[in-house]
């Protein structure tokens, strides 16, 4: 995939992720299914932070673990807020780069990979713990939101994928 379609999936990924926030009560982001996994709130922060990680690491090959966001960003607003800003800044500076550096393999805590396969762990993650958040919002007795969103248009949108 190129990295502008690759970018634009990814906005489309977090567009669902974002919407998932809303479907929780306020009072449910301290909601855990057992004592030993993450909270919503965690489960919301670690997408933020893993990525930060792989951006960072992708554009300046400096692998350090963000730290989790503060303790503060339990309120909805402020983590669709994150979410959104992280995900613009990384399509902004991901889309400035040249194609062939998205493509070019690099060695990464995560193995020997392409930057594209690295940015694919990102929203890997991120899939992966929505769907930890959608069985979180069914133990609520809640239902998700239909987890296909979009997809048919993702193509047809416009390059400038940071406005959402």
């Amino acid at each position: 995939m190129d990295r502008n379609n690759f970018l634009r999936y990814w906005h489309n990924v977090r567009r669902l992720t974002i919407r998932l926030i809303d479907e929780f009560p306020d009072d449910s982001f301290d909601f855990r299914p057992a004592p030993e996994i993450m909270t919503v709130s965690q489960l919301f922060k670690h997408i933020i932070q893993v990525e930060i990680y792989i951006r960072e690491g992708f554009l300046t090959n400096n692998w350090q673990v963000p730290e989790m966001p503060g303790s503060n960003m339990f309120v909805k607003d402020l983590l669709k807020d994150k979410l959104k800003l992280e995900n613009q800044k990384s399509i902004k500076l991901l889309s400035d780069i040249p194609e062939g550096r998205f493509l070019k393999i690099r060695e990464t805590p995560l193995g020997r990979v392409s930057g594209e396969i690295l940015l694919f762990v990102a929203v890997d993650e991120e899939i992966h713990h929505r769907g930890n958040l959608y069985t979180y919002l069914r133990c609520l007795g809640k239902t998700p939101p239909q987890m296909i969103q979009n997809y048919g248009d993702i193509l047809k949108e416009a390059d400038d994928v940071s406005e959402a």
